[in-house]
């Protein structure tokens, strides 16, 4: 149990091996040594199952700690992968996804936390059958509310300066949108 965003409590519950060892500390850096591959070669080891709003952002930081390179909604902004996304939310995840973890895994990443990752978390489990599984969960009450202002919030500040003069901005806004207005039927 740790502490999530808004003081709230999540959940880990983990499938397979555990990320770090609590009695030796030892993280991925230092079990890393007596492995043959490198972060790279390996593609995500660590898939958050836990949707938005769940303490993503505080997984990402946890993972971050251990030595991941955490692939989180803020990520989608700053490599510019919102069309990429966009086109797997379009199609249900049918298509375009490969394209998505190559992205993912091109850059660097080696964990996924937060949504639009944790809403495809099997499709990349399909990919990655060793990786460990994260749920992070949060009492359905206050997360209902809590996403329940995103799509205002989305819809307001897409079309509110200075967000729609930044390039990235409106791409993502209309991603977002689709997220949660057409994927989750919001």
């Amino acid at each position: 149990i740790g502490n999530g965003c808004n003081g709230e409590n999540f959940i880990l519950g983990m499938i397979g091996r555990g990320i770090t060892n609590a009695f030796s500390g030892e993280t991925k850096e230092s079990s890393d040594k007596h492995s043959n591959h490198s972060s790279s070669s390996r593609g995500l080891e660590v898939i958050s199952a836990g949707l938005c709003r769940t303490g993503s952002a505080s997984l990402k930081k946890a993972l971050t700690i251990l030595g991941y390179t955490p692939y989180h909604m803020s990520e989608v902004l700053a490599n510019d992968h919102s069309e990429l996304w966009d086109h797997v939310v379009k199609t249900g995840g049918t298509d375009g996804i490969d394209n998505v973890i190559s992205a993912m895994v091109d850059g660097g990443y080696d964990a996924t936390t937060d949504c639009p990752s944790a809403d495809f978390s099997l499709e990349l489990l399909e990919r990655y059958p060793d990786a460990k599984v994260i749920l992070l969960t949060r009492p359905e009450d206050r997360w209902i509310r809590s996403v329940a202002q995103m799509p205002p919030i989305i819809n307001y500040a897409g079309s509110y300066p200075p967000f729609k003069f930044i390039p990235r901005f409106p791409k993502l806004f209309t991603f977002l949108k689709r997220l949660h207005c057409d994927h989750w039927k919001g």
